[in-house]
């Protein structure tokens, strides 16, 4: 390996590089332009570097987010009591979920909530009552509710399981 003029070291002298990147004398085939190649080469480099660099910027967010948590001593958040999720769930579909720390369980509950009762609307005739014409909006809409109920009693009871009689403080360790 030889440098040059500026100390900068060269891989290949000029005439090896044209000499790779040219069809023989005397081909019929197209030669190759060695600018083309390289800025191609240059252009997936770039891409390459732009790509690790967002993704090792999502690693390090995510490792500062967990040592923020770790930080805080990771202490899980006292759940809401089990009556104000049961009111929740009753009177916003999909609300119960949300207290839960389940969002997505709620607005997929919601999202079959409007379907069923969409479905039940167009299948059922006009002299059906309201309640019938909308009947699996309704049937998803009291699962949503015991739904709700059920994982903030499992909840309450997991919280007092950590707390052990430590006046709402869980145990440290």
């Amino acid at each position: 390996m030889s440098t040059s003029d500026a100390g900068r070291p060269q891989s290949q002298p000029d005439d090896a590089v044209r000499r790779s990147t040219t069809a023989p004398s005397g081909s019929t085939s197209a030669t190759r332009r060695p600018e083309r190649a390289t800025r191609s080469a240059r252009r997936q480099a770039r891409r390459d570097r732009e790509y690790a660099d967002r993704h090792s910027e999502r690693a390090a967010a995510r490792a500062r987010a967990a040592e923020a948590r770790d930080a805080k001593g990771a202490q899980p958040r006292k759940p809401y009591p089990i009556w104000v999720v049961t009111a929740i769930a009753f009177v916003l579909p999909g609300g119960g979920q949300v207290l839960n720390a389940d969002p997505i369980r709620g607005i997929i509950m919601q999202f079959f909530i409007m379907l069923l009762a969409f479905i039940t609307y167009m299948v059922t005739s006009p002299d059906i009552s309201y309640f019938g014409r909308f009947a699996g909006g309704f049937l998803i809409y009291i699962i949503s509710v015991l739904d709700a109920y059920s994982i903030a009693k499992k909840r309450s009871r997991a919280w007092e399981r950590i707390c052990d009689g430590r006046h709402g403080q869980p145990a440290r360790s």
